[in-house]
């Protein structure tokens, strides 16, 4: 992985002479008198020359759509630098060491809150998922059986059948992908490679002539405790074209793209987990994500459960001491509301990488955003409604092979309803816990 970086470096050269310097009488140069003797007729020894300026990089921040509010700020300052968000998905800040950085989007549905805790190191190129790309052409078509269509970074499914889908769609060239079956557990697959789209496309009927069975593996875990439920979900990406299966609790029996339907060029991987309830509302989850190639070891062995998390909670501020965990792990701390009435989700969360955290001294992930500038208060949490909350440690050790072991709960109620389960153990596998760079 590579990355484009722009340094600007100050510092101190040797003095230079002013040009033109006026000759003593004698012509030659003038030699400065020596520094003036101290008390004690020793010469005075200089003091040590100032510390070099601080190197400051350019960090480009780049967001799928529009956000609302872009904020920057050096964790040696309090000080916050609002970025001017209208009409622009690409952002430059200028950190000079551990910096914050904090994106704020919003749907007719949600607001959406992340504070990043990052350093020069972690990258200088940055997406962070904004929600959806204008998708101003339209894909439709019909099939024949029930299933699920995949095609240009959107999805239909239906388990009747015949049936028509219509998709919001990109201009590009794409890869459709239909899944049969049920359309929440489907064992068959139809690839149509390379369809242009240029204008409004109708698929007509699609063709399922070829569709193959799904190949079916079997995880096995080699530390599975008592009581502890398994989980898992796989996912394909052809770079024109990619799905993720939905999360089947309670088996690593996992479907993947049959080798014959497959190019070099196609990605599969699989993310394997298990999680224990702590009680009806408190779920302790573990879970490994990694690529997947025909003829790989099935066994797995799940990394070790997080140690004891205790979620505080004072006005509008979450934050959790840091447990004890592998110090190559970034470390998230999310919350989210579900308010009844106004169907509005509000979703905070703080990431911090591991090499922020190691250089800052970090002990604790604090959740608040009142001091941020430009933070409105119609977006902070709420203390009714449904409320869930959790804690990550993640560890990546390549763009698709990583660990993570965490805690959820959930608290209350929406529209009279009390949850009385946690969410899915899976549900952080999904994210990242920092902004996915970019490889030039």
């Amino acid at each position: 992985m590579s990355y484009v970086v722009v340094v600007a470096c100050g510092g101190r050269g040797g003095a230079v002479a002013p040009d033109g310097a006026p000759d003593a009488a004698d012509g030659k140069p003038e030699v400065p008198d020596a520094a003036p003797d101290a008390p004690d007729g020793k010469a005075e020894t200089p003091d040590a020359a100032p510390d070099a300026m601080p190197t400051v990089a350019t960090v480009t921040l780049q967001t799928v759509a529009e956000p609302v509010l872009v904020a920057f700020r050096d964790e040696s300052s309090t000080t916050w630098q609002v970025l001017s968000v209208a009409g622009t998905t690409t952002f430059e800040i200028h950190p000079t060491g551990p910096y914050r950085l904090v994106v704020v989007c919003r749907t007719p549905r949600s607001v959406n809150a992340t504070q990043y805790g990052l350093v020069l190191e972690d990258g200088t190129m940055f997406e962070h998922a904004c929600g959806a790309p204008t998708r101003p052409l339209t894909a439709r078509g019909s099939l024949a059986e029930s299933g699920l269509v995949s095609f240009g970074g959107n999805q239909a499914l239906s388990s009747a059948a015949p049936w028509t889908f219509e998709l919001a769609v990109s201009p590009g060239t794409y890869d459709l992908v239909t899944l049969l079956g049920d359309p929440f557990d489907p064992d068959r697959i139809a690839l149509r490679r390379d369809v242009a789209m240029t204008a409004d496309l109708d698929l007509g009927a699609v063709d399922l002539t070829g569709a193959e069975p799904l190949a079916v593996v079997s995880f096995t875990p080699t530390n599975k405790l008592d009581g502890e439920i398994v989980t898992h979900y796989t996912y394909f990406d052809s770079g024109q074209g990619a799905f993720y299966s939905f999360v089947q609790s309670g088996s690593w029996a996992a479907k993947f793209v049959p080798a014959s339907l497959l190019r070099t060029t196609d990605h599969q991987g699989i993310e394997l987990g298990a999680y224990t309830l702590d009680g009806p509302r408190r779920s302790i989850y573990r879970g490994i994500g990694r690529a997947y190639h025909a003829g790989d070891p099935t066994e797995v062995t799940l990394p070790a459960a997080i140690a004891p998390v205790s979620f505080e909670v004072a006005g509008n501020r979450l934050s959790v001491a840091l447990p004890a965990m592998p110090s190559d792990a970034d470390a998230e701390l999310a919350t989210q509301t579900q308010v009844k009435g106004d169907d509005a989700f509000r979703v905070q969360s703080t990431r911090l990488s591991s090499q922020f955290m190691h250089a800052t001294g970090t002990t604790s992930v604090v959740v608040d955003f009142t001091d941020v500038p430009g933070f409105l208060a119609e977006w902070m949490l709420a203390d009714t409604g449904l409320r869930i909350r959790s804690f990550d440690a993640s560890v990546q050790t390549s763009p698709y092979d990583r660990t993570l072991t965490g805690v959820s709960e959930t608290l209350g109620s929406v529209n009279g309803v009390v949850e009385t389960l946690p969410r899915s153990p899976l549900a952080s596998l999904r994210r990242s816990a920092r902004p996915r760079p970019v490889t030039p």
